[in-house]
């Protein structure tokens, strides 16, 4: 067999061997349980889901910014030290797997099974909107915009896009660890530096004005959270209500594919340790 049908075989066993291993943990089981319950219990007691799809996607926002990134850092943050400390990693270079190569199939299998475990609970939520306000209405009497199964469709993507940029970052925090220990602690500390230090830098921007308007928009696109906050307002919210100037929604999707783009690239460049 050819060195690129090798790599091939080594880099799809890879793959369809995260999905599997997702499948065959009960703690990721658990957990992607115990967020279906969240969120759909978070749009059933906040009446999102008796109200419409845009009440329901509002109601969730807040919820999936500080929900999603704890699943997917649960995710990815021990990838790539568990390969390293079972010797896997050695297995895989003699197959002639490129580093990058690697970090894409242990990346596309775990985001296969983040993306399924975002999407299924909302499926349910739109199912509960669906039978409670769907066949009575399509005008949300709170603002007389119009309400679609649409919005939900498009909450559903951007809380993807949203988890995709995290787990990216989870796997890149993995593979520059030397322990479980260094890797939590790196977890907290990214994050906390991200969210946090985020929204604390463009209140504080805000407050002693430093800057107008229109740059706090921009800042707004800079960190996974608030570009993720700020989409879901622009083509989410503000589709259906009308002007919502939340963020530049080019730069905050722009932003989004940048993260997800330098967590692989960081995982690619450290994964091999000699």
């Amino acid at each position: 067999m050819s060195g690129d049908g090798r790599r091939w075989r080594a880099g799809r066993t890879v793959f369809v061997r995260e999905i599997q291993t997702v499948l065959r943990t009960h703690a990721f089981l658990g957990l992607g349980f115990g967020y279906a319950a969240l969120i759909v219990g978070a749009a059933w007691f906040s009446g999102g889901a008796h109200s419409g799809y845009l009440p329901a996607a509002a109601s969730l926002t807040t919820v999936s910014e500080l929900v999603v990134p704890v699943f997917a850092f649960a995710l990815g943050y021990r990838v790539v030290l568990n390969d390293r400390a079972t010797g896997e990693l050695e297995v895989l270079k003699t197959y002639g797997l490129r580093r990058s190569e690697y970090v894409l199939g242990v990346y596309a299998g775990r985001l296969v099974a983040l993306a399924a475990a975002l999407v299924a609970p909302l499926v349910v939520v739109g199912a509960l909107a669906w039978y409670y306000a769907g066949p009575h209405t399509t005008v949300i009497a709170w603002h007389g915009g119009a309400d679609a199964p649409l919005l939900l469709v498009r909450f559903a993507l951007l809380t993807i896009l949203f988890g995709a940029a995290v787990l990216a970052v989870s796997v890149a925090v993995s593979a520059v660890s030397d322990s479980v220990r260094s890797a939590l602690a790196a977890v907290v500390l990214v994050w906390l530096v991200i969210a946090l230090g985020a929204d604390i830098g463009v209140i504080s921007a805000i407050l002693t004005e430093r800057v107008g308007d229109s740059t706090v928009v921009w800042l707004t696109s800079l960190s996974p959270n608030t570009a993720y906050r700020g989409l879901v307002m622009e083509t989410v919210v503000g589709v259906a209500v009308g002007e919502v100037r939340a963020t530049s929604a080019v730069v905050s999707t722009a932003s989004l594919f940048a993260w997800t783009g330098a967590g692989l690239a960081v995982a690619s460049a450290t994964v091999w340790r000699d």
